[in-house]
């Protein structure tokens, strides 16, 4: 049987931070990956149109 003990007040809030940090650094990481994508994209367009 597992037991469960109670997190207290500051060991929640970490918690909750800790989980807010991980989404937070991976949404910055999206944000960099997309525009990276978007950056060859056009230039891959550009470079078309001059061919």
């Amino acid at each position: 049987m597992l037991k469960f003990d109670l997190i207290d007040g500051e060991e929640e809030h970490k918690f909750y931070k800790d989980i807010y940090d991980i989404l937070e650094n991976i949404r910055n990481n999206v944000y960099v990956v997309v525009n990276d994508i978007m950056a060859y994209a056009y230039w891959n367009v550009e470079k078309r149109i001059v061919e």
